[in-house]
């Protein structure tokens, strides 16, 4: 992410992924703090949404266990502070692309965005039933958890807005390979 994004002193990199969330705060290309949480969108399916339900209390409950995980280490990253805010890979480009489509036209992703999209979700009574505009049918079946999880990080660390990194993971890798290809005497 660093080093698809424009400089900033300090960044926080968010990746949802299936199993566990990875929490970043870096400056320059050196991470700071480093956190990786068992709370991902598909163990997060598997937990609250298993029968393919979607109600608002099953939604809530889901928040809160994010936020409860994340109080451990929540007081240790809003007081580290960041200055941008980035979340990368899968789940949090498809909530991006579906704010879009519901009139978020900047693609920020704030607090109010993923309310109106918490209530969007809970008019469909299950997850086979979702029909929105953006998402892919590939996501459909882990995107409520994957809402819940991100709504949970944005309350317990406070975050007010969301930028989407295109870089994640794969070209991370690629750019600490490059060292390796380079000829020296």
């Amino acid at each position: 992410v660093a080093h698809t994004q424009p400089e900033s002193d300090s960044k926080l990199v968010v990746d949802i992924g299936g199993g566990s969330t990875e929490l970043i705060i870096g400056r320059g290309f050196e991470p700071q703090i480093v956190n990786s949480k068992q709370m991902g969108c598909v163990s997060f399916t598997k937990a609250y949404f298993a029968k393919g339900k979607i109600t608002k209390k099953l939604f809530n409950k889901s928040v809160l266990a994010a936020q409860q995980r994340l109080e451990p280490i929540a007081e240790q990253y809003r007081n580290a502070g960041w200055e941008v805010a980035f979340g990368s890979s899968g789940t949090i480009k498809s909530i991006r692309g579906v704010l879009v489509e519901l009139g978020f036209e900047d693609g920020i992703i704030t607090a109010e965005a993923l309310k109106q999209l918490a209530s969007k979700l809970c008019e469909f009574d299950t997850i086979d039933s979702l029909d929105l505009v953006g998402l892919s049918e590939e996501r459909k079946p882990v995107f409520v958890a994957g809402v819940s999880v991100l709504t949970g990080v944005f309350r317990a660390l406070q975050i007010k807005e969301m930028h989407f990194s295109e870089g994640a993971l794969r070209e991370g890798l690629l750019y600490q390979m490059e060292d390796l290809f380079k000829r020296s005497d």
